[in-house]
């Protein structure tokens, strides 16, 4: 149950901004018009307390430095002051306390005339629309608010997303990818080089050469990239097929680079036969296209 002195300790700013009664009250004044209006009634009672120099000194500190800080209380507290020295020039032998003015106002005590009540109305107006522009401005804060919240979460959940997304996909993807080498050769010229793209999940190269001519025995395979052998292996057996044979070897992922390389077939006391082929290392598709849409799609306009 909120009271009435919990509003004027809310209206004073002496409730923590994150603490559930503060969330109830402005929840309230935006759903609840009768609440509202408590809350106006209670906001025009302090700007009154205030005008007459009724406030301790702590309350009077705390309408100095919160409560006034708003524009429209501002233009509010700057609109009752003309109306407090409008009805005390009108009345200057019987001078009355700003409350008792107001309070006289409302109940009817005080009978003005035709030109009084077009300049009461008029201030009434005035301070009825600052009412409605201010309570509408406060209206679209909190909802500006709300909406930036759900926006962190929806963040939050579509990162969370694309990690589990990313995590899936890299599990899908193939451990293995394979070349096949058939034209062995040093120099091409301008002819095109077999080329393998390697995705990041990519862990082992399954190379399958085709050799034209054989010797039996064990072959030796040298792996050369910018003009240096990054990788070998000995021992490597050959297996016989119509019209030649077939060498197969695996070569880990880890150590390709992007770029040109040079693989040579050494058999046992023969000379080495050479095959080109270059790599392309190609970008998780979550960290490029994905990432940025998320980023797109979530981000204030």
């Amino acid at each position: 149950m909120i009271t009435d002195a919990n509003i004027r300790e809310y209206l004073l700013g002496r409730l923590d901004l994150d603490s559930e009664l503060v969330e109830s009250i402005d929840e309230q004044i935006l759903t609840d018009p009768k609440f509202s209006i408590s809350v106006d009634v209670i906001e025009d009672e302090i700007i009154e307390e205030y005008l007459e120099g009724s406030l301790s000194a702590e309350d009077m500190r705390a309408v100095e430095r919160h409560f006034l800080r708003p524009p429209e209380r501002q233009r509010k507290l700057k609109t009752a002051r003309l109306i407090s020295r409008y009805f005390k020039a009108e009345s200057p032998k019987q001078p009355a306390r700003p409350r008792s003015l107001f309070r006289a106002f409302r109940i009817g005590q005080v009978l003005p005339s035709f030109r009084t009540c077009v300049e009461i109305a008029a201030s009434v107006a005035f301070v009825i629309s600052t009412l409605v522009i201010w309570n509408q401005r406060r209206v679209l804060d909190i909802a500006i608010k709300q909406m930036n919240q759900q926006l962190v979460q929806e963040r939050e959940r579509s990162a969370a997303a694309n990690q589990q997304l990313q995590s899936a996909l890299h599990s899908l993807q193939p451990a293995i990818t394979m070349l096949n080498l058939i034209r062995p050769g040093r120099q091409r010229g301008e002819m095109e080089i077999p080329e393998v793209k390697m995705n990041p999940g990519i862990k082992t190269l399954h190379v399958e050469v085709a050799l034209s001519s054989w010797a039996p025995g064990k072959y030796r395979v040298e792996l050369r990239h910018a003009e240096r052998t990054v990788w070998s292996r000995d021992d490597v057996d050959v297996t016989g097929v119509s019209g030649g044979a077939v060498l197969r070897v695996d070569i880990p992922a880890e150590i390709l680079l992007q770029g040109k390389y040079e693989l040579s077939v050494i058999p046992s006391g023969g000379d080495p036969i050479s095959y080109l082929f270059s790599v392309l290392k190609l970008q998780s598709a979550l960290e490029s296209a994905p990432s940025r849409l998320f980023e797109w799609a979530f981000s204030p306009s």
